[in-house]
């Protein structure tokens, strides 16, 4: 049995929101992740900085308490199960649970033992909004690289919204991954491609477009920077052109090169 005074010192170090002997609150605690097992625990004890698990651990010593660690879904997953004596002490991670600090440039992450992944995968939602300039982190939607982004709104919206007839015009200084994907939807959707040439210097002519987009264009799909060419287009410019003749036009930048050589404003841009 655990002493009483040994319960007392965790309390007071913890305080009534990291500890608890209520065994509604225990009960979630002491079975396993697929609730097979189901153990006993005197009292769940949550810390909330390590110099709290710190004086948990040297108390637990001292006692001669048996400590049972949990976790978040990182670092200490799944934790373990206390056993059937019902004289241990769970110990979970749960309250530590901050994101102390994001450096996408070292692709570093500071983060407490019981965060959870959804949170850091939210945070880091939150910094690439803010660093393209995305209105809100709801717009972000992540993929394994470009190639499947592209593909992601072909196969989702194209195949959706594009109609036998319709029309998907993309330029000749395109990556592949903005090529096949069109190609693809127009073959099934029975739609039409039409090609913005360049023009000898390498360049798009926005005077060109009154003669390749129209009230049938769907999708305008191009470059802000040809990783073929290098050339950096006038997005903001074409986009303003382009619904100027068609306001319901859909336009898709593949900003895979300009974001990481210039600032981009995505918000800007439309």
């Amino acid at each position: 049995m655990i002493a009483q005074s040994a319960l007392e010192k965790l309390a007071q170090v913890l305080g009534p929101k990291g500890f608890t002997t209520d065994e509604s609150d225990i009960a979630p605690w002491t079975s396993d992740w697929r609730g097979l097992y189901h153990g006993k625990a005197v009292a769940l004890l949550s810390p909330v900085s390590t110099a709290e698990v710190q004086e948990v651990l040297r108390i637990a010593s001292a006692e001669g308490l048996r400590v049972v660690p949990q976790g978040g879904n990182t670092s200490m997953v799944g934790g373990a199960t206390p056993d059937a004596s019902g004289d241990m002490l769970i110990l979970s991670t749960r309250r530590m649970n901050r994101i102390r600090a994001l450096d996408p440039d070292a692709n570093l992450v500071i983060a407490e033992a019981g965060v959870i992944l959804a949170n850091l995968h939210e945070a880091v939602r939150e910094k690439v909004a803010s660093f393209i300039g995305a209105t809100s982190p709801n717009e972000i939607i992540f993929t394994r690289n470009t190639t499947e982004g592209i593909n992601l709104v072909a196969q989702s919206w194209g195949c959706t919204n594009i109609n036998p007839g319709d029309e998907i015009v993309i330029t000749t200084m395109e990556h592949h991954a903005n090529i096949v994907p069109w190609q693809l939807v127009a073959a099934e959707r029975g739609a039409n491609i039409k090609i913005w040439p360049i023009t000898n210097d390498g360049t798009l002519d926005i005077a060109q477009l009154p003669t390749l987009i129209n009230a049938r264009t769907k999708i305008l799909s191009l470059a802000h920077v040809s990783n073929v060419l290098g050339t950096v287009n006038d997005i903001k410019s074409i986009i303003r052109a382009a619904r100027a003749i068609n306001p319901n036009i859909i336009v898709l930048v593949d900003g895979s090169q300009a974001v990481v050589h210039g600032p981009v404003n995505v918000t800007d841009l439309d």
